[in-house]
Formats: C-alpha cells, sequence, structure tokens
C-alpha cells in the first residue's frame, strides 16, 4: 500500500512546496523495506531536510502534512472529506515572505476546506485573517472576545 500512496504523496508536496517557495524546491521520497526517506529538492539536487532553515523546514512539513492528509482523505471515498484546517503556532519560524507564503496557500485552499483555523500570537499573522476569534486570560480562567 505505501508503495501505492508515497509517489502521490511526493508530487502533491512538490506541488504544494512550488507555491511556497516559489518553485525552488521540492521533495523526493524513497523507500526501503521498513523506512521512508524524504528528501529536498533544489536546483536538481537532492539535500536532507536538516540543512533548511526553520522557515524552510516548516513550509517543507506544511507541504507534506497537507498533502498526505489530502491524498488519504481521497482514498476514503467520495464521502470523506477533510472540512477543516488548524495551524497552531505555526508561524514563528516564518519570515515575512514564509508567512506571506502561507497565507497564499491558505487562500488557494480556502474552497477545499469550510473553515481554516490559524492560532498565532503573531500580530502581522493576525491581521492576515478577515475573521479573528480572540482569547484572553483573565485570572485563572480564559474568555473569548467576540469578533
Amino acid at each position: 500500500m505505501l508503495k501505492k500512496i508515497v509517489p502521490l504523496v511526493a508530487a502533491k508536496s512538490t506541488e504544494l512546496l512550488h507555491k511556497l517557495t516559489e518553485a525552488q524546491l521540492g521533495i523526493e521520497i524513497n523507500m526501503d523495506e521498513d523506512k521512508i526517506y524524504v528528501k529536498v529538492l533544489e536546483a536538481g539536487k537532492s539535500n536532507h531536510v536538516g540543512r533548511y532553515s526553520g522557515g524552510e523546514k516548516m513550509r517543507i512539513n506544511f507541504a507534506l502534512r497537507l498533502a498526505i492528509s489530502e491524498i488519504l482523505t481521497k482514498m476514503g471515498g467520495k464521502n470523506a472529506k477533510i472540512e477543516s484546517l488548524m495551524i497552531d503556532e505555526g508561524f514563528g519560524a516564518l519570515d515575512d515572505d514564509g508567512r506571506q507564503a502561507i497565507i497564499n496557500i491558505f487562500n488557494l485552499l480556502g474552497g477545499s476546506f469550510k473553515k481554516i483555523i490559524a492560532i498565532t500570537h503573531i500580530k502581522e499573522v493576525q491581521e492576515m485573517f478577515p475573521v479573528q476569534v480572540r482569547v484572553e486570560k483573565v485570572g485563572d480562567f480564559s474568555r473569548i472576545i467576540a469578533p
């Protein structure tokens, strides 16, 4: 089963990573009997993921997770679907361009999800979303501040 899924994940994650990196990075996935190896393709060379910055790793991981989710959902049949996408504090390692690239992907994916939820303390990221729900800590409790 994995031999069937791995090429699909590599292709879809590369497609997404191209959108996040202006087509500079892609994904290569290889398998042996008991392990899966993920490499990053850049300028025709295959590189270890550890070579990349925190922001680049975040984009690589985001592309892989989203690709795996999409492929597994499609394999679930015509009634299977993921309706929500949630990112919890996933923006810290990104520079301004990286944050904007992720927001652009959210905009592209908007039709694929009923809800895209981003949990963040970064004001610049908060401002990129048109609808916001704020949570404020008051003593030992938290309260929701209506938009």
